[in-house]
């Protein structure tokens, strides 16, 4: 299963900033199908998303991976799978 690190630069730049922008909100039906297109995927085994009825979610571990993107500050591969 390819981990966030791997598939976050594969994004388009405008749905990488989109992401950042709306962080912790629910992922719209296009992000969701870039994502998966480079390589990420929405299964219940994924520690990049969570699924709830009214949508997917990042999960707290990748919506603080993200906010230290923005923070200009250096993620660690491996940091989050």
């Amino acid at each position: 299963m390819m981990n966030i690190e791997r598939w976050w630069p594969k994004l388009k730049p405008t749905t990488r900033q989109y992401l950042i922008e709306h962080n912790g909100s629910s992922l719209p039906a296009d992000a969701r199908a870039e994502i998966v297109s480079v390589g990420g995927r929405l299964t219940s085994g994924s520690s990049w998303v969570t699924s709830w009825p009214d949508g997917y979610y990042f999960p707290a571990a990748t919506t603080q991976w993200i906010a230290a993107l923005t923070r200009e500050a250096t993620v660690e591969p491996g940091t989050l799978s």
